[in-house]
């Protein structure tokens, strides 16, 4: 099935199309999401798709016979087998909240006829409004660039990392490793096997590279109008708060402008360092773009409607937090019932207090874990969480955060969670 245009458009809250990405408004059209929806199962990339500039064959498909397109809502599934295979269910309404049940059930039903490991529901919410406070939501935002605009030049130390010599050189691909969350490790693997690239800027700071943003490329989108595409950018912890991203930030910037971008679009986790910088910055915000983090689902008969603050999402985290005792610990730990012991703070405000303790366990901050893992245990800080002060302050914000740290212990079996902490279809 395909869509209605007239039926679509005035659904859009944000300009994300299925299966291409954040696009600049002008060019999201009912021609641009029927090209995506004719290319469907080909493999083949459109001419404007950034991803192509990754992989010689398209790993998304919109599942076109599974389009739902009727007045006041439209659901576009759409198939990745990227790493393991994923149904994801764009949702477009001036409601989102409220047709979540019926997209969870097309996603089911989905994931079992395409034999999907994990399934996802999709939403966005117009620029301005408050991210939902149970769902990982990142922040679409664009910066435009005319011809009479004064972008201040690299500051002193950004250089491209072609430029960088001798041991300093060396270190790119230690930052790389470091940083390998944040997407370097594969860029660094990149340069160093299929080189190509476009610029890497970097900085410095005691003789080795302690931030970097790239590769800076241009491409023109649907309409020809010359795109400056998103980055990997990075500092490492032991230098921000020093100005370094700022400064990367604003020669990425003037580079953009020197090769005569027109815009960018970024993507940036709502309340995030990056976030907050591109605010600063006077980037235009264009809407959020939601994945939930404790589930969206109806109820056994599928007829109730989802409740985003409900209990049902913590369960289905909780069965989803299920794993196996460690030998070296002082005892075995029900990580499901941990993970159902949040679902009152969930349901009740995002009560901090209560729910610290167990976030702390899912991140993995225990002593005995960490040394096991090779971290010193100077490294990480082990006050309670809730006594910990931190920039986000809301418990979705903390539990990402939480998590990222938990992600440095790749040796023992708490690294259940989903790296964005969304839960799949029931």
């Amino acid at each position: 099935m395909g869509i209605s245009w007239d039926w679509l458009r005035p659904l859009i809250t944000a300009p994300y199309v299925p299966a291409l990405g954040p696009a600049h408004p002008e060019a999201v059209t009912g021609g641009l999401f029927d090209a995506v929806i004719e290319i469907a199962g080909t493999g083949r990339f459109l001419p404007h798709d950034k991803d192509r500039r990754w992989a010689a064959r398209k790993d998304e498909q919109v599942l076109t016979r599974a389009i739902a397109c009727e007045p006041g809502l439209t659901l576009i599934p759409v198939l990745s087998t990227r790493r393991a295979s994923c149904v994801k269910v764009h949702t477009y309404s001036q409601d989102p909240r409220g047709a979540l049940s019926r997209a969870a059930e097309l996603g089911r039903r989905l994931c079992e006829q395409h034999g999907a490991e994990r399934g996802r529901l999709v939403w966005f919410l117009p620029p301005a409004s408050e991210p939902d406070p149970v769902a990982a939501c990142t922040r679409i935002q664009m910066r435009t660039f005319s011809p009479g605009d004064h972008v201040p030049g690299p500051a002193p130390g950004v250089v491209p990392l072609e430029e960088v010599t001798g041991p300093a050189r060396a270190t790119f691909s230690v930052f790389a490793q470091k940083l390998a969350a944040d997407g370097f490790a594969f860029l660094d693997a990149r340069i160093r096997e299929h080189g190509g690239t476009g610029p890497v800027l970097t900085a410095q700071r005691d003789g080795t590279i302690a931030g970097a943003i790239g590769p800076m490329e241009i491409m023109p989108d649907s309409r020809g109008a010359a795109q400056l595409l998103p980055q990997y950018f990075g500092v490492l912890p032991a230098y921000r708060g020093q100005g370094l991203g700022r400064s990367l930030w604003r020669a990425a910037m003037h580079w953009g402008q020197q090769h005569q971008a027109a815009y960018q679009l970024l993507q940036t986790e709502t309340g995030g360092a990056s976030d907050r910088l591109c605010r600063s910055e006077g980037l235009t915000d264009l809407g959020l773009h939601h994945h939930p983090v404790n589930g969206c689902r109806a109820g056994a008969s599928g007829t109730r409607s989802p409740d985003p603050r409900s209990q049902t999402g913590a369960r289905l985290a909780a069965r989803e937090l299920r794993a196996p005792a460690d030998p070296g610990d002082d005892g075995p730990h029900d990580l499901a019932a941990l993970a159902a012991e949040v679902a009152p703070a969930l349901a009740d405000g995002l009560d901090q207090q209560q729910a610290a303790p167990v976030l702390g366990v899912l991140a993995g901050f225990r002593p005995r874990r960490r040394q096991r893992a090779g971290v010193p245990d100077e490294d990480h800080d082990l006050r309670p969480v809730a006594d910990k002060p931190h920039p986000h302050g809301t418990l979705p914000h903390r539990m990402r955060y939480l998590h990222r740290v938990g992600d440095q212990f790749r040796d023992h079996q708490l690294r259940v969670l989903p790296r964005r902490l969304s839960a799949p279809f029931p």
